[in-house]
């Protein structure tokens, strides 16, 4: 299940056609003028080999270029930090903590790296404009990821849905809500500080 979530996460962002601008050059000029995002999701995981659908909810805030946090709610909680090269995700139920390097590299390689404001977009993905979504495919093969599909929003932040496929033919389709942009997040949100009792394990 950490895993699940952690794929996840890095598997996100953004849109297609929008006012008449192709894809990479509107998201471009969109982030120019952005500091931070917050807003709430929803993810559904599809997945093949349990025959089963799972579903979340929670909020995430996100400060460009290296820094992000996702919250998960309900009975599997949890929390997931991006910060200063390091990854992050703690488990309340569990009263664990992984942490693992995240580092300039492996930022390239995720779609976590549209989210830096798009500047390497065309140097790791193959980009195709299909019917009211976008297509990014990696164009190296080391990740687990097949592609992922980005649907735009029709007002406010340019993103409205994420639909992932990796090579194990699971689906995660992340929707986004009332997304906010520059209300001024602080630093100190994308560092997990662990409650007494919790252990941290290093992968």
């Amino acid at each position: 299940m950490k895993k699940l979530l952690v794929i996840s996460i890095l598997l996100i962002t953004v849109s297609s056609l929008f006012a008449g601008k192709p894809f990479v050059s509107m998201i471009k000029d969109y982030y120019e003028s952005v500091k931070d995002i917050r807003g709430s999701f929803v993810q559904l995981s599809k997945l093949k080999d349990l025959e089963k659908e799972l579903s979340f909810t929670g909020s995430f805030y996100i400060k460009p270029p290296g820094r992000m946090s996702w919250r998960y709610e309900g009975t599997e909680s949890q929390e997931v930090y991006i910060n200063e090269g390091a990854l992050i995700v703690y488990q309340k139920k569990n009263a664990q903590a992984f942490r693992s390097k995240y580092d300039e590299k492996t930022i390239g390689q995720t779609p976590l790296a549209l989210l830096r404001g798009f500047k390497d977009v065309q140097i790791n993905y193959n980009v195709e404009e299909k019917d009211g979504f976008t297509r990014f495919t990696p164009k190296q093969s080391s990740f687990n990821l097949r592609y992922f599909d980005v649907y735009p929003s029709k007002d406010g932040f340019p993103i409205s849905k994420i639909v992932v496929y990796d090579k194990n033919e699971n689906v995660v389709e992340l929707t986004l809500s009332g997304v906010s942009i520059n209300t001024g997040l602080e630093n100190a949100l994308f560092k997990f500080t662990p409650p007494p009792g919790v252990s941290i394990i290093d992968n």
